[in-house]
């Protein structure tokens, strides 16, 4: 049984931080693996008001 590992990363201007963390699962040894990125920037101005 072949199963797939996804992974979810949410993001918040934090370039420096998504970058480590991409480095880190360039890094991994599971090498097939679903990334999801979730960009949250859009949201702090919905939060905001």
């Amino acid at each position: 049984m072949n199963s797939t590992v996804s992974v979810i990363v949410r993001t918040v201007r934090r370039p420096q931080r998504l970058r480590e963390c991409l480095q880190s699962l360039a890094a991994q040894t599971l090498r097939e693996f679903e990334l999801i990125l979730v960009d949250m920037s859009g949201w702090l101005s919905v939060i905001d008001r």
